[in-house]
């Protein structure tokens, strides 16, 4: 499917790849499959390891090209040139969505059919992992292909994603704007960073933070629910809380602290209630947890 100046902008993608059919590729496919405005003119397709998984994601995205083989001609169909003739470079970005230990297999795997592409027009790809580098991965690909890293959350699912996004010098402006916006529509947070290593960080911060924010909710649901309350009242209740905080963090425009010592109001019960986790070292342990986090994600970068 070529680009046609007349109805795509300039920086759209006109495919898009998904190496890997777990949840986070499952997250993005159903975020940009229902509200991107381009995504109809998009060439999608999806690989995945199971014959079983396959089966479940064709019958959930018909409109998409499931495939076994990452090396499948569905997917490098030569008479489907991935050009923007605008812009003589490609529009093909393929996600690898896998564990960060399956990188290397998948970028060697793929060698001989990225090699066989003008450079050019070669697809952008694009790691959606922690601790494989910019380095590991040009030493994996075929010279001079454009690579960018970038972490994004879960959250995506529901068009509420946080992403950060790092491309190294030589990959171009066109190629980030391709990336970002095949992300906007699901992630309304695209941080584009100027160091490598700060993505270690986004993955510690941004891309567990809805773990943690999911552990104080169930926390909280079974205190409530341990008090009389019913479980789905529980929930209705600590879930649309959570949503309305964050919404009032992103929009208020003032610090995060700020908003809590509004909730607690002197001597009231909310105070008493932060007041104790302050005494049982609460930040502390937050820190702690995510400098475990951020230590595994460096780890990562000893895979050779």
């Amino acid at each position: 499917m070529t680009v046609h100046e007349s109805s795509v902008p300039l920086g759209v993608p006109n495919q898009l790849t998904f190496i890997g059919g777990g949840h986070l590729a499952q997250a993005l496919l159903t975020g940009i499959s229902s509200c991107s405005s381009w995504a109809a003119q998009c060439r999608i397709t999806l690989t995945t390891r199971r014959v079983e998984r396959a089966e479940e994601l064709r019958k959930r995205f018909p409109h998409v090209l499931v495939t076994l083989n990452n090396n499948d001609p569905g997917i490098w169909k030569s008479d489907s040139p991935d050009l923007d003739t605008r812009s003589g470079m490609g529009s093909h970005v393929l996600f690898i969505c896998t564990r960060p230990a399956d990188v290397r297999g998948i970028c060697e795997e793929l060698l001989d059919t990225l090699a066989a592409i003008t450079q050019d027009l070669r697809p952008t790809v694009v790691t959606m992992c922690p601790g494989i580098t910019v380095r590991q991965l040009q030493m994996w690909l075929p010279p001079g292909t454009a690579v960018v890293r970038t972490m994004p959350n879960t959250p995506v699912e529901c068009r509420q994603g946080a992403t950060g996004i790092f491309a190294s010098a030589d990959v171009g402006k066109y190629r980030v704007t391709m990336i970002k916006t095949a992300l906007q529509d699901v992630s309304p947070s695209i941080a584009l960073l100027e160091q490598e290593e700060l993505l270690d960080v986004v993955a510690a911060i941004s891309g567990s933070a809805p773990a943690h924010v999911y552990y104080l909710m169930e926390a909280l649901i079974a205190v409530g629910e341990s008090h009389g309350l019913a479980p789905d009242i529980a929930r209705e209740l600590v879930t649309q809380s959570c949503l309305g905080a964050g919404q009032l963090a992103r929009d208020a425009g003032v610090p995060v602290g700020e908003l809590r010592a509004g909730v607690c109001v002197p001597g009231g019960s909310t105070g008493k209630a932060i007041a104790h986790l302050e005494k049982k070292g609460f930040l502390k342990e937050v820190k702690e947890a995510v400098e475990k986090s951020l230590a595994a994600n460096r780890q990562m970068q000893l895979l050779e």
